[in-house]
């Protein structure tokens, strides 16, 4: 629970996917695995604040409200 409270506060710092990939040095594949484990535990996409910067959504990947 608290690596993807971890993986969320880097998303919102890092402005996304891009940015979070590129400082976690992690693959496509483990972003995207991270992002769902976030969905199940949370019930929210990571992108889910009024901060966010930069892309607001993981490529192919549509938030809950669209």
């Amino acid at each position: 629970m608290l690596d993807l409270m971890g993986f969320w506060f880097m998303w919102q710092a890092c402005g996304g996917f891009d940015g979070t990939q590129q400082a976690l040095c992690i693959s496509s594949a483990q972003m995207y695995k991270r992002i769902v484990l976030f969905r199940q535990a949370f019930g929210e996409q990571t992108t889910r604040s009024r901060c966010s910067r930069g892309r607001s959504t993981a490529p192919g990947i549509r938030g809950s409200s669209t």
